[in-house]
Formats: structure tokens, C-alpha cells, sequence
């Protein structure tokens, strides 16, 4: 069993994980958030081992540049859970974790 020092969850094996830091914006402004593996997963849609794999692979680095490049052209409903730093440098400041990311769907303004 590995426990993973960054967000305490428990693995059967060590092995590559999503850990996203992501700038994101809304009418409040511009924030830092921290997505881990589960929800980085259900954000690309792929694991990250899968996603490492295309990205070394000549023949598959396509797969891995698709899923990377339409992020930014999407918007999002995030679930966040926040709670004040309590160590280093940024203690007691807001920190912003994704636990889910749900793709809006486009709307037409008229």
C-alpha cells in the first residue's frame, strides 16, 4: 500500500499521478487551484498514466496534445473545497482545491 504525500490517499502501487496547479477565472477573479489525480482524471478523461504514455510515444503524442489543447477552450463548473494554508509561506491565506470539474455545455447569448 503507498500513501501519496500530497494528498494523503492510499494506492495500491506508487505509480504517475495528476497533480494540477490550474489558474482559473471567475467574476471574483483570477485564482490558483490545486486538481489531484481523481479529478485531473475526470477532467482529461484519461489517467495519467495514459496520458504520460502518449506524450512519450511518436506515434500516439497526437492523443496527448488533443486532450491538452481543447482544456482551455471549455468552461467549467468546479466543486472547490477551500480551507486556509496552515504551513510555509502562504500560511493562512485561502488555498483552493478542485474536487470536480464539470463541463458546461455552450450557451448562445441572443
Amino acid at each position: 500500500m503507498f500513501i501519496c504525500p500530497s494528498c494523503d490517499l492510499p494506492y495500491i502501487a506508487p505509480g504517475i499521478k495528476y497533480r494540477l496547479n490550474v489558474e482559473i477565472e471567475d467574476e471574483t477573479g483570477k485564482h490558483w487551484v490545486n486538481a489531484f489525480n481523481d479529478t485531473s482524471t475526470g477532467l482529461f478523461q484519461q489517467s495519467a498514466l495514459q496520458m504520460h504514455s502518449w506524450q512519450d510515444s511518436k506515434e500516439e503524442n497526437q492523443f496527448y496534445w488533443q486532450k491538452i489543447l481543447l482544456i482551455p477552450y471549455k468552461k467549467y463548473a468546479i466543486v472547490i473545497h477551500a480551507e486556509s494554508d496552515k504551513v510555509g509561506k502562504q500560511k493562512g491565506r485561502p488555498m483552493w482545491i478542485a474536487l470536480k470539474f464539470i463541463e458546461m455545455s455552450t450557451v448562445a447569448v441572443v
